[in-house]
């Protein structure tokens, strides 16, 4: 599958009643055994998830695993048996314009636990630096950095280590800088 395109996941999750509550979808791009990278967090049990592709996570030994919920709370994974390859591109409907300014989307989930997904815009392919800046100003973690071509693009922010706080994403491309405020707890 192409980055930057949307994809649907599907899936089968049942417990005994009162059933599954929810599911969290994970991609692994290094194989089988991880590491997992999560994709949507406490998605409804509805078989399916419309899935942006990130084309920052190209590999050609792509995995899937659903995590499964019921109301207990207990606990149930699976790891899907297709193995895949991402390649690289911007997210691109083919409705839509390309995008006229830089700009940081928000992040899902807000406030950040552990995993985010961050939606960003480039007028113009270029280098590109997309950093979390705590609030004296330093860069306390780096989420991506090198080229991407202009369009709309989705990564996956680890907050895991970063103490409770208000941070920003900030986003710098062409001589150009935009940002986000975010909120990450622990």
């Amino acid at each position: 599958m192409r980055g930057g395109t949307v994809h649907e996941i599907t899936w089968a999750a049942a417990a005994p009643s009162p059933g599954v509550e929810s599911v969290d979808l994970y991609l692994s791009t290094t194989g089988s055994g991880g590491p997992w990278h999560l994709i949507a967090a406490g998605a409804a049990n509805t078989g399916t998830y419309a899935w942006n592709v990130d084309p920052a996570m190209a590999s050609t030994d792509c995995h899937l695993r659903v995590d499964a919920r019921d109301y207990a709370g207990n606990l149930s994974s699976d790891i899907g048996s297709v193995v895949f390859t991402i390649t690289d591109g911007a997210l691109d409907s083919g409705d839509e314009p390309r995008p006229t300014k830089l700009e940081v989307g928000r992040a899902i989930p807000h406030p950040i636990r552990g995993w985010a997904q961050l939606e960003y815009s480039l007028p113009c392919s270029g280098t590109v630096r997309l950093s979390l800046i705590d609030l004296q100003g330093r860069e306390v973690r780096v989420v991506h950095d090198g080229q991407r071509v202009a369009g709309r693009h989705l990564v996956q922010i680890d907050s895991r280590g970063l103490p409770s706080g208000l941070y920003f994403a900030r986003l710098q491309a062409g001589g150009l800088v935009a940002s986000r405020r975010l909120v990450i707890v622990e």
